[in-house]
């Protein structure tokens, strides 16, 4: 399976095309986009027409497989007392339902900026508060992803771009419904997917990524054989790719 932040509209023209030329190196069974909003309208909705594939899309999610995906449930996970969504929905695979979650947190990119921002040390303090802010927020959303993990198969697996890295509160909550990683499971290096876009106007485009903000989490009855990341040139994230197993009930 792939999951990927796509950030469509965020890139050139041939940003489909080469996310597609990507998805047939790759070649995964189950494709998980976020910021995907309209995708299935050009280039990447023919690619798995023509692969007769069923893809299902709402907002900025898109799930598309070689196998029957079902409709698309949106869940809420507001942020600061805003509306804010993910989707689950539920994958035939080998003729035994697998539960998955599409997800992407709230990004910390405009309290961020808004820091970096502040010249008067006086205004750090409120900068700072910002920043405190917007971390609890992401960790009330991983709390409600945590309920609802919790109520699911051991099968379930939820993806996407957290805005999180590892070693964070947040994806330490959602291993609390235990899931488990699966490029801590079964990864080779650092893992990292973003941060390539902010230095490749110094470095050109094959500049090196340095945060793990994309994550592929396993309930406990999925097992990763392997997971890896992909390329850089389509999106300011890479793609999170993973060989999965299942123990069937």
């Amino acid at each position: 399976m792939l999951t990927w932040n796509i950030d469509y509209g965020g890139y050139d023209k041939l940003a489909p095309l080469e996310i597609r030329d990507h998805l047939k190196l790759e070649n995964p069974d189950v494709v998980l986009f976020q910021d995907a909003g309209g995708i299935l309208k050009g280039p990447l909705g023919r690619h798995f027409d023509t692969l007769g594939w069923q893809a299902r899309s709402f907002g900025q999610y898109v799930v598309a497989s070689r196998y029957p995906v079902g409709d698309l449930e949106v869940r809420p996970i507001p942020f600061d007392n805003a509306m804010h969504t993910c989707v689950r929905t539920v994958v035939q695979v080998a003729g035994h339902p697998v539960v998955f979650y599409n997800v992407h947190l709230q990004t910390p990119r405009s309290r961020l900026a808004a820091l970096l921002k502040t010249r008067n040390p006086r205004r750090l303090p409120l900068a700072m508060r910002g920043m405190e802010r917007d971390m609890r927020g992401r960790f009330g959303q991983a709390l409600l992803l945590k309920d609802y993990l919790g109520k699911e198969p051991g099968n379930a697996v939820l993806v996407g771009d957290l805005n999180v890295p590892d070693a964070s509160s947040s994806a330490d909550m959602l291993r609390e419904a235990g899931v488990h990683d699966a490029f801590s499971e079964s990864g080779c290096g650092y893992g990292f997917t973003f941060g390539h876009s902010l230095v490749e106007k110094w470095l050109g485009p094959y500049s090196f990524s340095w945060l793990r903000l994309d994550h592929i989490f396993l309930g406990p009855q999925v097992r990763a054989l392997s997971c890896w990341v992909g390329a850089s040139l389509a999106s300011d994230h890479r793609p999170v790719v993973a060989d999965l197993s299942f123990v069937w009930p």
